[in-house]
């Protein structure tokens, strides 16, 4: 039931039609910065409108899963277009945040009291334990890894710098 000062909700639209705008309308030359204006303008909807952000993030998750083309938020100034460099970076920092919300996971799971569980409900609980302590054993060991290559990349730019030097 709505009132005077309330409208009902509009029906859910589809944002294809958007999201193909911008899909072919664009360049998408990796490091182009796209604004939000004109992401504004080719969608036809104004900045920072709930229409905006549910275009946009359609168009994300599009350019990559149909284009292989990763685009970045950059804040109150709209999406660059990521070089590869920069991919390596953002994929990166998701698999960091995967693994703090694994060990989020893993506190909570932790914590519960075991013995007003069912049967049921523990085996999702020794289940859920498991892949938690799994998925964070790999994020650490795989940070180790990234660790030591840093290292030695780091090393042989040093090496490399001191034979250019000492010619």
């Amino acid at each position: 039931m709505t009132t005077q000062a309330q409208k009902p909700m509009d029906p859910p639209y589809s944002t294809a039609p958007e999201v193909d705008n911008l899909a072919e309308l664009l360049d998408y030359t990796e490091g182009r910065i796209i604004t939000h204006a004109e992401i504004a303008a080719h969608i036809g909807a104004e900045y920072d409108t709930q229409r905006y952000w549910t275009v946009v993030t359609a168009w994300k998750r599009r350019m990559l899963n149909d284009h292989n083309i990763v685009v970045a938020n950059i804040p109150k100034t709209g999406y660059q277009v990521l070089q590869p460099g920069q991919r390596v970076t953002a994929g990166a920092n998701l698999r960091h945040q995967a693994v703090r919300r694994a060990r989020l996971g893993q506190r909570i799971i932790r914590g519960t009291d075991i013995a007003r569980l069912t049967a049921e409900q523990r085996a999702a609980w020794d289940h859920e334990a498991k892949v938690g302590a799994a998925v964070i054993a790999i994020g650490r060991a795989s940070m180790r890894q990234i660790g030591e290559a840093q290292k030695l990349a780091a090393l042989a730019e040093k090496g490399t710098a001191q034979e250019e030097a000492s010619k």
